[in-house]
């Protein structure tokens, strides 16, 4: 598999995705606290090895989506 969808962007499910993100794989990433969302997501773009790997999303069915295209 090449992405995992992770449901809450707290300290555990960040720090779970960019570990995810780190290797390799493409992250979902979905919580009801978009700023949650939007701090992961700025901090995997800060690093070269995660940039562009934790994609955020604002509603399940989305989410479940994004597996569609892997």
């Amino acid at each position: 598999f090449t992405r995992i969808g992770i449901i809450g962007a707290g300290s555990m499910g960040s720090n779970m995705s960019l570990l995810f993100a780190e290797h390799g794989l493409q992250v979902s990433l979905y919580d009801t606290k978009e700023e949650s969302v939007k701090a992961t997501v700025k901090m995997a773009d800060e690093d070269e090895k995660t940039r562009g790997k934790v994609t955020a999303f604002d509603n399940y069915k989305d989410l479940f989506k994004s597996f569609e295209h892997d």
